[in-house]
């Protein structure tokens, strides 16, 4: 089983715009990301929670956030909410990362 182009495309364009938030003073800033699991853009939710799929590492914050962890980070406190699945979301540096560059948001997974 894989992803499809068109889901990798959307979650790597979700992550790449929360990771501007924190490296790039310059980016649009937000309050709240949100990707409900209904999103027609999002096409494989129901695989969401196995583990089974062979790419699951390309629609991971992790994937996208590895490019830009050489730059320093800064600190966000513009985003507030973020709700997206738990599983893409998993990788200790990401979540160290996440809780310095937006202390003030807060995170909330998708029912699992």
């Amino acid at each position: 089983m894989y992803y499809s182009f068109a889901t990798i495309s959307e979650w790597q364009k979700v992550w790449r715009a929360v990771c501007d938030l924190a490296y790039d003073p310059n980016a649009k800033q937000y309050e709240s990301v949100s990707v409900y699991s209904d999103n027609s853009e999002i096409d494989d939710a129901r695989l969401y929670g196995s583990y089974t799929v062979q790419n699951q590492h390309l629609i991971c914050l992790d994937e996208v956030w590895r490019s830009y962890d050489k730059s320093l980070p800064f600190v966000n406190k513009t985003l507030k909410k973020l709700y997206v699945p738990r599983v893409l979301f998993h990788c200790l540096g990401v979540q160290n990362w996440f809780k310095f560059s937006f202390p003030s948001c807060e995170v909330t997974y998708w029912p699992e």
